[in-house]
């Protein structure tokens, strides 16, 4: 009896490594065709969005001159025609439709050397009241940077100013 039950014991051990074996088999045979016959979806890839970049600002180099006549006492007393008349006579120019200025040189005239101080008041008043009035209405002038200079030899009665606008900056 006791051969019966070696042979058993044998018997059934051997049987079971076949079968683990079997079974191992049969996994790996289920795994490789499940993979093989596979077809992933591809993850769609958002699009590369390169963003444009606008030319920077840049000023035409030949500026926009203005020779305007005024009324320089009524220009620095703040006299509201004298003032009109000027931004009239700015917004009938038409260098200047649909432009944006960067920088704007104001020459005040002096007749001499002793009067300077005042021509360099009215070019101030000049962008004050009116260069950067029309800026606040929208006209050319809402970015720009004001230089006040004077002119010798000219009367106070006339103004020159050289605007530089902007190349690729428009107002319309």
């Amino acid at each position: 009896m006791r051969r019966r039950n070696r042979w058993r014991t044998a018997l059934i051990f051997g049987l079971t490594g076949w079968l683990f074996a079997d079974l191992f088999i049969a996994l790996t045979m289920g795994f490789v065709a499940n993979i093989v016959g596979y077809q992933s979806t591809p993850t769609p890839i958002p699009p590369t969005i390169t963003p444009t970049i606008p030319p920077a600002p840049a000023l035409d180099l030949t500026p926009v001159s203005l020779t305007l006549t005024i009324n320089a006492q009524g220009i620095l007393d703040g006299d509201k025609t004298a003032i009109a008349s000027v931004e009239q006579q700015i917004k009938s120019n038409p260098a200047l439709t649909c432009k944006r200025a960067g920088l704007v040189l104001t020459f005040g005239g002096a007749p001499s050397s002793n009067d300077t101080g005042t021509a360099l008041r009215i070019a101030r008043n000049i962008d004050s009241r009116v260069f950067m009035d029309l800026g606040n209405q929208g006209f050319v002038f809402d970015i720009a940077v004001y230089r006040p200079f004077f002119n010798l030899g000219t009367s106070p009665n006339t103004i020159n100013a050289d605007v530089y606008v902007f190349k690729n900056i428009s107002s319309c």
